[in-house]
């Protein structure tokens, strides 16, 4: 609907994910060279947490598709399975056919395959994205598959992927055999401000704009300040002022479309300056 209002090709801040536009800030660089690293040197588990909308599954993501020729990367999106689904949904993923879906059956194939993959330099990797929602008993689970990656030779890497409550899970004294066999930790930090308006130009530029100027300074700075420096609440609110300006009939977004959008989104506002005193006002504090 704005499209052409302000000359784009495609709306820059669309929520579902695309691999050909990936925003890379500093703390998103630091959080995929931390998951490389573990997985090609082949560390038993891995623990990525950020908050919800940071880029956790995107960096999945791409891991995914820069080690695809030095890898076998299965990913599991929806950690609320059974036990019995959850073997079931690894025999597709591993390719072991449907005899495999019996546990001990599963078991015994995908040890047959680590050892495989093991004697041609294949690593193999399970990736678990929401972590924090596994069951007590599903971490056990996987704690016990690890099990066979130790003895194909640590041919198995599993990467939790999570919010931040999966810190919390794992700091349990229940969860203290898993603990032990996490070698690398990493938490992806939210936008700094220079961060938000580099992704927002980053994202106009991806969308065609013939000018990177749509949304003024004090704009970006408000944008910043209401998301906190969320990606996903950057490109809902982006979104919103984008139409909000195309309503109004403004080629430029100001700092009160920003706003009015944020209310209209039910977004926390910034915090409040404090008011200085006067020994802070006499010492410019």
């Amino acid at each position: 609907m704005y499209r052409d209002f302000y000359g784009l090709k495609k709306k820059p801040f669309e929520l579902v994910p695309d691999d050909e536009i990936i925003f890379m800030s500093e703390g998103h660089k630091e959080a995929f060279s931390t998951l490389f690293y573990g997985v090609i040197e082949r560390k038993g588990f891995i623990v990525l947490t950020g908050d919800v909308g940071t880029g956790k599954t995107t960096i999945l993501r791409l891991l995914k598709r820069s080690l695809r020729k030095r890898c076998i990367i299965a990913m599991v999106s929806n950690p609320t399975l059974t036990i019995h689904d959850f073997y079931m949904y690894l025999s597709s993923l591993f390719k072991l056919g449907s005899a495999s879906r019996a546990k001990a059956r599963f078991m015994i194939k995908f040890q047959e395959l680590l050892e495989l993959k093991a004697k041609t330099g294949i690593h193999v990797v399970l990736a678990i994205d929401e972590a924090h929602l596994l069951s007590p008993e599903m971490f056990e689970e996987i704690r016990l598959l690890s099990n066979l990656g130790m003895d194909a030779g640590a041919a198995l890497t599993i990467v939790l992927v999570g919010q931040p409550e999966l810190d919390h899970i794992l700091s349990n004294s229940k969860m203290r055999a898993l603990r032990q066999r996490i070698t690398i930790r990493y938490h992806i930090p939210l936008f700094r401000p220079y961060d938000t308006r580099r992704y927002i130009i980053f994202r106009l530029q991806k969308a065609g704009a013939r000018r990177l100027n749509i949304f003024d300074y004090d704009a970006v700075e408000l944008v910043h300040e209401y998301s906190k420096g969320c990606p996903r609440l950057i490109n809902i609110l982006c979104d919103h002022a984008l139409l909000s300006g195309y309503a109004a009939n403004k080629i430029v977004i100001d700092a009160d479309i920003i706003r009015d959008s944020a209310r209209e989104l039910e977004l926390a506002g910034p915090a409040p300056q404090k008011r200085k005193g006067f020994l802070g006002r006499l010492l410019g504090m």
